[in-house]
């Protein structure tokens, strides 16, 4: 008798295919995992960065807040007034000129301080009745282009 050859396996027995579907539905089960934790992640850190954002835009909105309510009284308006060089009406503005460039002790417009120089009248010569006037020479017009020359 002779012996049966051996059996060669079979590359797609029934179990291989099952491992194998089981190995890849598992590893498409893992990469999908793997990235909707990635994407959780990723959105985690987004959220904490734009609450971070927030506080910092809270502590602005309640800076502005004071500022604005600080800028809306009268001494406020007043002292940025001053700054500028405006005065209340009735005081009286005293400007020193030590004679040369000199800058403003405030923090204002960086600007000279006013001078005042009064003109000084210049004389007129006023025609004495016994002068003549002395008759002033007027040069000789010329013709004009558009003058037509007569006959």
């Amino acid at each position: 008798m002779k012996a049966a050859p051996p059996e060669r396996p079979r590359l797609f027995a029934p179990r291989r295919v099952l491992a194998i579907v089981v190995a890849v539905a598992c590893g498409w089960a893992a990469y999908g995992l793997y990235g909707e934790t990635s994407q959780t992640r990723a959105l985690d850190a987004r959220v904490a960065q734009l609450k971070a954002g927030n506080v910092d835009l809270a502590a602005q909105i309640a800076q502005r807040s004071l500022e604005i309510s600080e800028a809306s009284s009268p001494a406020w308006i007043e002292s940025q007034a001053r700054k500028l060089g405006f005065v209340m009406p009735g005081e009286r503005v005293y400007v020193l000129d030590p004679g040369g460039n000199s800058s403003p002790s405030f923090e204002g417009v960086p600007a000279a301080p006013p001078t005042f120089d009064p003109p000084t009248p210049t004389p007129t010569p006023t025609p004495s009745p016994t002068a003549t006037p002395s008759p002033t020479a007027t040069p000789n017009p010329a013709p004009s282009a558009s003058a037509t020359p007569s006959p």
